[in-house]
């Protein structure tokens, strides 16, 4: 398992659908060693402090092997932090990633805690209204992490799980409850009382809890 990219960036407008948009969807590739502290990468910030950010969603990851599964379903090459992301990684899915698993990356220590809930910014990354909701489907998210020791990363830098919550629901099954009407609501219930979850997916798992029942 690989730090394959690392990427940050500052809010901007762009034009979406008529109105600007101030966003940091628009990352750039970092070369060389920089610190993860607490809130994430030193150099990058957010746009949307209510939704995006904080210690619960400190760093936002992505697969780098989906990257070919997208340039073939939207038929163009994508650029780097495609989908936003800070750490683009290689050798992990969210079939094999658990809430609560820890991976280390030189002194840095991360905690997965929930999926990367896509929103309109990516749509108006692309101009292309109805990404968000095909992110979801395929259920190629990505996730965040919380940063429970800060420490110096770089691109290439091994990534070493040193926990993995094997009983713990995978990233996949968490989007499965979240987005799935059909979902077992039991489990849905279950999963809002994880407290190593993110506490707004918490929130979003019990109100969906709420309106099956």
């Amino acid at each position: 398992m690989e730090i394959k990219q690392i990427q940050a960036g500052k809010p901007q407008e762009i034009d979406f659908n008529g109105k600007a948009v101030s966003t940091a969807i628009k990352k750039k590739r970092i070369y060389g060693a920089v610190m993860v502290e607490e809130h994430g990468l030193e150099s990058d910030e957010q746009a949307d402090k209510e939704n995006h950010g904080g210690a619960d969603k400190a760093l936002c990851a992505y697969p780098y092997e989906h990257y070919a599964f997208w340039d073939e379903k939207l038929q163009r090459g994508l650029p780097d932090a495609a989908f936003g992301e800070n750490l683009t990684l290689s050798g992990l899915t969210e079939q094999e990633v658990h809430i609560g698993d820890q991976f280390a990356a030189g002194e840095a220590l991360l905690e997965v805690t929930q999926p990367r809930q896509p929103c309109y910014k990516l749509a108006a990354k692309y101009n292309m209204n109805e990404l968000p909701a095909i992110v979801k489907e395929e259920g190629r998210t990505g996730w965040y992490f919380r940063v429970l020791q800060p420490g110096t990363i770089e691109e290439g830098m091994e990534l070493q799980r040193v926990l993995h919550r094997k009983e713990a629901s995978t990233i996949e099954h968490v989007n499965h409850l979240l987005y799935n009407r059909h979902a077992d609501p039991e489990e849905v219930k279950a999963l809002s009382e994880d407290d190593r979850l993110a506490a707004s997916c918490r929130r979003d798992l019990l109100k969906r809890w709420k309106e099956r029942n």
